[in-house]
């Protein structure tokens, strides 16, 4: 396990290759690299083992939550894991030498927040672990709670018209020699937080000369395997 996340990781290499200055300077303008920082993996054991306190009612909230999945009580199981998020966002104390850290951080982003909401922020990453969608995904992969670490990266939203994600390698098939990305209106949030809106979708492989542009069929709002090429 790294220190932190990959996509943190490959942002600081991204903001210092070569090849986007490169890029800028062949098309007469700056690419920039939106401003990040990152808590490593250890930041929330570290947190919520400095709050002894929290650390308690974590602990009962999340036995409560085992107790509850045992006897496939889903009622009881979604209320107690909302008590873990809860007390983590609302209860859990800043530790003392993150305070420095995140002020950097908000001066840094031209002041456009506060301490005190990027820490909120924070807490509901970590906090997100105890969502039921990812309890229910580590119960089928076999994961232990206490074997999942969580990085948070902290990173300026670009008021962008248009969202996306690329692959590098299609996600699905694994195949290297295909770039696969996936398009919407919007912050994304039809991309990766499972909300309602249309995604568009391209694809395209080495071994092919057009872009293949997916879109969803009919009464399905966010994918689809229709296609066709550019």
């Amino acid at each position: 396990m790294g220190v932190v996340g990959s996509k943190s990781s490959s942002l600081s290499k991204l903001g210092s290759n070569p090849a986007i200055s490169g890029y800028a300077s062949t098309h007469g303008g700056a690419v920039m690299v939106p401003g990040s920082s990152a808590l490593p993996f250890s930041a929330f054991g570290r947190a919520i083992g400095a709050d002894a306190a929290c650390l308690e009612r974590v602990a009962l909230a999340a036995a409560a939550v085992a107790a509850a999945d045992d006897v496939g009580d889903a009622y009881l199981r979604r209320e107690a894991l909302k008590v873990v998020r809860d007390t983590i966002v609302y209860q859990l104390t800043m530790p003392a030498d993150l305070d420095a850290p995140l002020a950097a951080t908000v001066a840094a982003y031209g002041g456009g927040c506060t301490v005190d909401s990027l820490w909120i922020a924070i807490k509901k990453v970590w906090a997100s672990k105890w969502n039921e969608r990812a309890f229910l995904s580590r119960k089928a992969c076999g994961v232990e709670e206490e074997d999942l670490y969580m990085a948070t990266l902290l990173m300026e939203v670009v008021p962008a018209e248009m969202a996306f994600v690329l692959h590098t390698a299609n996600p699905i098939t694994g195949n290297t020699g295909e770039v696969f990305g996936e398009v919407c209106i919007g912050l994304g949030e039809a991309l990766v937080g499972n909300d309602r809106g249309e995604v568009r979708g391209l694809s395209h492989d080495d071994s092919q000369s057009p872009v293949e542009a997916h879109q969803p069929p009919p009464g399905d709002e966010r994918r689809g395997d229709h296609h066709r090429a550019l």
